[in-house]
């Protein structure tokens, strides 16, 4: 065999292969337009509602000397009045 006989078929070769994945190549382009439709509604719908409070940003206080409480407490750290909830989540 000459060189140029296997040029000629690994140029054949690569079009084969190129010519089979092709399908593969257009699903994931179909997936990223469906992916970026998406993304648009997200956001659309994420600039009509308003977020709620973080749990975090909610300050509690003692009933009974109004010390700020922590998560956890059974106790007020400052006068130790039991909390009637039981922990602070």
């Amino acid at each position: 065999m000459s060189l140029g006989t296997i040029l000629i078929g690994i140029a054949i070769l690569l079009m084969l292969v190129a010519y089979i994945t092709q399908p593969f190549h257009e699903i994931g382009t179909r997936q990223e337009d469906t992916i970026e439709v998406w993304v648009k509604q997200m956001r659309e719908e994420g600039q009509n509602t308003t977020h709620p409070t973080p749990s975090s940003d909610i300050k509690v206080t003692c009933p009974n000397c109004g010390e700020p409480i922590q998560k956890g407490h059974h106790f007020c750290p400052q006068c130790g009045a039991p909390l009637s909830e039981g922990p602070i989540p």
